[in-house]
């Protein structure tokens, strides 16, 4: 059972680390073999069979191995290994990036470098668009070297972050105006600060749009998504942006509670949850927020400029004292995300 645990911890860390689709293992034990194949969705096994009794099936595996394409392999063909040339942009430009953001010694710099740099492994990630109107799609290319995060399961979403070259996000109301797409999935990591010489304020950038989704003529997802009505909106990223902003907020702002009341209300506010006919909606704090601010409101942020932004989104999205049923914003009023984006 060891050594099977062994097994799936070395399959992870394959799709953790590496760009496949797909993955091929063998395991041995004794002269019984069985041959794997892994990807998001689980795992295929063979039967055990004797590699002295039957080693034609090992070899035609191996024969059949090597007449594939690449992709068949189970590689990502969307990713090259990135040239020289390619190496040297990508290094140099994340040592200027890092230079402006941090504000650190040359020595504290190249420790920061490594967090996002392995040398000799600079790789290529093609990243097919498609363009708003006519059905046509056009391609950009990133480079990219060791990823921030990544996945630490082996089944469901693949979803790595890095620090790439050639990227640009937009904001969830520039995405819905000129693309008319909504996040559908916005958490405290898809939100990144970026400090731009002579500004003093950090521009936002929203990322992780992976499971973005375009809207109709009513403002919904066109595919169904995890909120409990069905369809997700852009009043639902609206929602989880509040959500996001408390989480940091009572995480790096002077309020008033201690460190223990803070674990409890983190845990009471984002972790319950509950299932209404067999759907999973949040828990009763959330709820017990839209009717009377019982949460975001009893903090005691000592920012004003926190407490303001809270308070006018949140009465965007519901108005404190109104049942949810009674209350749904214009989907056209969206001059109240200039508090947090900007113009």
């Amino acid at each position: 059972m060891r050594s099977y645990g062994f097994h799936i911890s070395c399959a992870a860390e394959d799709f953790a680390r590496q760009h496949c689709q797909s993955l091929f293992t063998v395991s041995v034990a004794g002269s019984l073999a069985r041959l794997y194949r892994w990807d998001r969705s689980g795992c295929i096994v063979t039967e055990a069979f004797d590699l002295h009794e039957n080693p034609d099936a090992f070899a035609e595996f191996l024969w059949g191995f090597s007449q594939v394409s690449e992709a068949g392999r189970g590689h990502d063909i969307t990713v090259r290994m990135g040239s020289l040339e390619e190496e040297v942009i990508f290094r140099i430009a994340i040592r200027y990036s890092l230079r402006s953001q941090l504000e650190v010694s040359e020595e504290e710099l190249d420790q920061a470098i490594v967090a996002h740099y392995h040398p000799n492994h600079v790789t290529v990630i093609r990243v097919d668009v498609d363009n708003p109107g006519p059905p046509t799609t056009r391609s950009r290319f990133f480079l990219v070297s060791r990823p921030v995060v990544f996945p630490r399961s082996l089944d469901g979403r693949g979803t790595r972050g890095y620090w790439a070259v050639d990227t640009a996000t937009k904001p969830m109301r520039d995405a819905l105006a000129k693309d008319s797409r909504i996040h559908k999935d916005l958490c405290v990591c898809d939100v990144v600060l970026v400090k731009e010489p002579g500004n003093r304020v950090r521009r936002d950038y929203l990322i992780g749009w992976d499971a973005s989704d375009r809207v109709n003529e009513k403002d919904e997802s066109l595919q169904t998504g995890r909120v409990a009505k069905g369809r997700h909106t852009f009043n639902d990223d609206m929602e989880a942006l509040i959500y996001v902003i408390f989480y940091c907020a009572s995480l790096y702002l002077p309020h008033g509670l201690d460190m223990v009341q803070l674990t409890d209300r983190h845990r009471d506010f984002f972790d319950n949850c509950e299932r209404v006919s067999g759907v999973l909606r949040g828990g009763p704090g959330k709820l017990a927020n839209v009717l009377g601010r019982d949460w975001t409101g009893t903090v005691g942020f000592q920012s004003a400029a926190c407490v303001e932004w809270l308070a006018t989104v949140s009465d965007f999205r519901y108005p404190a004292g109104v049942a949810t049923h009674e209350h749904e914003p214009e989907p056209d009023n969206r001059s109240v995300l200039k508090l947090t984006f900007g113009d």
